[in-house]
């Protein structure tokens, strides 16, 4: 049995694939109540540009190249996110050096408003540190593995789609 794969089918791939990710990520910011690094965040404007896409998928929906190329565009954006999430992984293992805005650095003056200042302006959550895992593999590698997973579903939608036209 074919997969039939109709532009309305990819747009509903694009929506679940954007939106359930995105879903569980705001669910364990604000039910679990653990708050993100940034990194955490960056991991997720490629689920919201896919959400925009698919929006434009569905304005275009007569148009099924229109739809196929949104959804090559989905591709590329999970693949970011997947990039981020094993980048994101690899700070947290201690694989990658990374001493951008969401590792503390050391103190750099010693009067008191200065160090209050730096405090006040720390990150709350360091992206060094694992804050969520399940099997004991932290989020960032799950994310990385969602994406990926996406990307290469609608690789093989879209593929499918060629092969019917």
């Amino acid at each position: 049995m074919r997969l039939q794969v109709h532009p309305f089918l990819l747009i509903q791939a694009m929506f679940f694939g954007a939106a359930l990710p995105l879903c569980f990520a705001l669910y364990v910011q604000y039910v679990q109540h653990l708050p993100p690094c940034p990194f955490c965040i960056y991991q997720r404007y490629p689920y919201v540009l896919v959400l925009v896409l698919a929006i434009f998928a569905l304005i275009g929906m007569r148009y099924k190249e229109w739809v196929q190329m949104q959804a090559v565009f989905a591709v590329l954006a999970w693949l970011t996110t997947s990039g981020l999430g094993f980048y994101h992984f690899g700070i947290e293992q201690g694989w990658v050096d990374y001493q951008g805005e969401c590792v503390s650095s050391a103190v750099s003056s010693t009067s008191l408003e200065d160090l209050k200042a730096q405090i006040a302006s720390a990150p709350l959550v360091s992206c060094a540190e694992v804050g969520w895992d399940f099997l004991g593999i932290s989020m960032p590698f799950w994310n990385g593995v969602t994406g990926l997973v996406l990307a290469l579903g609608m690789l093989y939608m879209l593929r499918m789609a060629r092969r019917q036209a």
